[in-house]
């Protein structure tokens, strides 16, 4: 037994080094087709970890409250029951294609105290956070541009994020390219943090004048974050055209825009189920839209699911195009090669016999084809995760 496996092997070997070119093609079919199922799927895999990992941090804590769903609200009846209650306001417009002005809604500062101190007296323990934002002309875009004053360069669409840096973000950190927290960045009004994209745009560095539109002083460049920092399919925008931080104490530098509140962000005590509270609290605050990390998981889940099975639809069809160049190539190989079986069964192999020994040649340029594949794949996967973050908006 082991005397005829020892012969198929030797001579499976022999061949394949005697027919030099032709292994080498199939080796490269197979591991083309490998690798590509290989990089594929862990792309994939990568990306539902992203998109359903971190919840809390890409919610912003465990329950997230806007004015609506959608940037322009639908239901006015519903928006005009939040702003006879004091909750929510008008700050700017918004021009889209068209040239249709689209209503934006905002917290005003009397509704965040009130939703605040509903929040005290029905959970306590519970803390909350919010998101403000430059509201004139843009919306939630933010202001029509900042300058780089040293290098001149400008840049527009930007997100901005004003928030309280000593509780922002309830869930995770933001840290500067250097390792710094924001609240350490963000200790005079005039303070200014922006995004890596952002800084590139602008050939900006630590320490340069920024001017921001809207305001009567001119910022300075004290920290750099990753892109990823504010990155989701949920930001998309601030990945593609970059976002800045400031500090809630440089809303009074804001002259002739509006600044508001876009988003509030609530932490839970660990013992509390954000389900209870968001319907709860949808009930006394049924004008308003609340995302909870549950939520979240599930549109994150159904947009994972759907990358998941574009990859796998690519995967194999790139196996099939693999498979057809081994099976042409298993094909020249064994027509090529009459002589040598003619001999082999002259010499008293059975038929089945040569089967066997090309059965075993096909596995040994699978295993090895195979490896080859693997190997290919998680380096073409680590290559191509750049481009799935830049798809996906995260890291």
């Amino acid at each position: 037994m082991f005397e005829k496996l020892r012969f198929y092997l030797r001579h499976s070997i022999n061949d394949l080094r005697v027919n030099g070119q032709r292994t080498v093609f199939a080796l490269l079919c197979i591991a083309a087709g490998v690798a590509a199922i290989v990089s594929l799927q862990t792309l994939g895999v990568m990306i539902d970890d992203s998109l359903t990992g971190s919840l809390q941090e890409s919610n912003g804590g465990d329950i997230q409250l806007r004015p609506s769903k959608d940037d322009n609200a639908a239901d006015e009846d519903a928006m005009r029951r939040g702003r006879d209650a004091g909750v929510l306001e008008i700050a700017g417009t918004a021009i889209f294609g068209g040239g249709e002005d689209m209503t934006r809604y905002y917290f005003t500062s009397a509704g965040y105290n009130q939703i605040a101190d509903w929040f005290t007296a029905t959970y306590p323990g519970a803390e909350l956070t919010a998101q403000t934002v430059v509201a004139g002309g843009h919306g939630p875009l933010g202001p029509s541009s900042i300058s780089n004053l040293r290098t001149g360069q400008d840049e527009m669409f930007l997100s901005s994020y004003i928030i309280n840096s000593d509780v922002y973000p309830l869930y995770g950190v933001r840290e500067t390219l250097d390792g710094k927290p924001l609240n350490t960045v963000l200790v005079e009004p005039t303070d200014i943090v922006i995004s890596e994209n952002l800084a590139n745009a602008l050939d900006a560095k630590t320490g340069d004048t920024l001017r921001v539109t809207g305001s009567s002083t001119d910022f300075t460049l004290t920290g750099i974050v990753p892109t990823d920092s504010e990155g989701g399919v949920e930001n998309i925008g601030s990945s593609m055209f970059g976002y800045f931080y400031l500090d809630t104490r440089s809303v009074p530098l804001f002259d002739g825009v509006d600044v508001a509140i876009s988003a509030i962000y609530v932490r839970l005590p660990d013992t509390i189920h954000a389900e209870d509270v968001q319907a709860s609290f949808n009930q006394e605050y049924d004008y308003l839209y609340s995302v909870t990390t549950d939520d979240l998981e599930a549109d994150n889940t159904e947009v994972a699911d759907n990358l998941n099975q574009l990859v796998m639809v690519m995967g194999l069809v790139s196996l099939l195009i693999g498979g057809i160049g081994i099976v042409n190539t298993m094909t020249v190989i064994v027509s090529r090669r009459t002589n040598e079986i003619a001999v082999l069964k002259t010499v008293g192999l059975a038929g089945e016999q040569v089967t066997i020994l090309f059965l075993v040649e096909a596995v040994l340029m699978g295993i090895l084809g195979s490896m080859i594949g693997i190997a290919l794949g998680w380096l073409a996967a680590y290559l191509f995760k750049g481009i799935a973050a830049i798809f996906v908006a995260q890291s």
